[in-house]
């Protein structure tokens, strides 16, 4: 293992088949073999590189100068990621191998995580960043929104809701000043009717329990406002009542 030579291409460290078969003690034709039978299982640019032509030609040319075992008539060449020496070490399923992976994965592979990124990798990453910060500020948005819309009615809206009771209310009466408006019992049946038929429409006991996001629901249910015919009768039967004081 410490014997390994570095290699670098696409800005990470790589394996060649030489070096593979070396670290796991196998054979090159196995570490061939086992690939060829699992080709489903490789992908490139994810667990290898295969080099060709020019390519080839320029990483031989790069290599040139370290103590490499590559075959200078090769015409292709296959370099293995971290991943693809990864999948190798769970085809061949052997306890050196098993050790090998773990000692590749600590020390050969480790210095990935101190290289210096490129400019197009920390724009890569600034954008990563970005993109969670965004996804975190919606989330939180929404959460606010969801705890806005469904909390129960605030102090301000209750009243208001209370106003449109009282206004609806009087209309039904006859207005301020008639005679049904000012009987009391009659007057807080008429109210006590219109908070029920809130609460029964929104399933809650109290109306200041109705949801936010339920507000002018409410205020039109209260406006469309219907008194039942035995109300009716009655405030009828109170303002079409002549006093005393009338007569004379």
């Amino acid at each position: 293992m410490n014997n390994l030579v570095p290699v670098t291409y696409n800005n990470e460290r790589i394996l060649t088949t030489e070096q593979l078969a070396q670290v796991y003690k196998t054979t090159i034709n196995n570490i061939k073999n086992n690939f060829n039978n699992n080709l489903k299982h490789f992908e490139e640019g994810k667990h290898y590189y295969k080099l060709e032509g020019s390519k080839l030609k320029a990483f031989k040319s790069q290599v040139n100068n370290i103590d490499l075992p590559i075959n200078k008539f090769a015409s292709h060449l296959y370099l293995w990621t971290e991943r693809g020496a990864d999948r190798h070490c769970k085809i061949l399923d052997t306890d050196k191998a098993w050790e090998q992976f773990d000692h590749l994965e600590e020390t050969y592979f480790r210095v990935k995580e101190n290289k210096p990124l490129t400019a197009l990798e920390e724009l890569r990453l600034h954008y990563k960043v970005l993109e969670e910060h965004r996804e975190e500020i919606k989330a939180i948005r929404d959460d606010v929104k969801d705890l806005k819309e469904n909390s129960p009615l605030y102090t301000i809206e209750c009243k208001e809701i209370q106003s449109v009771v009282q206004r609806v209310g009087t209309r039904a009466l006859g207005g301020h000043g008639s005679r049904a408006y000012n009987d009391r019992s009659l007057r807080g049946k008429i109210y006590s009717d219109i908070q029920h038929q809130l609460r029964r429409e929104f399933g809650v006991r109290r109306y200041e329990a109705i949801k936010r996001c339920q507000f002018q629901k409410a205020k039109e249910i209260i406006q469309a406002y219907k008194v039942p015919t035995i109300l009716q009768d009655q405030i009828v039967a109170l303002n079409n009542q002549i006093s005393v004081e009338e007569v004379i």
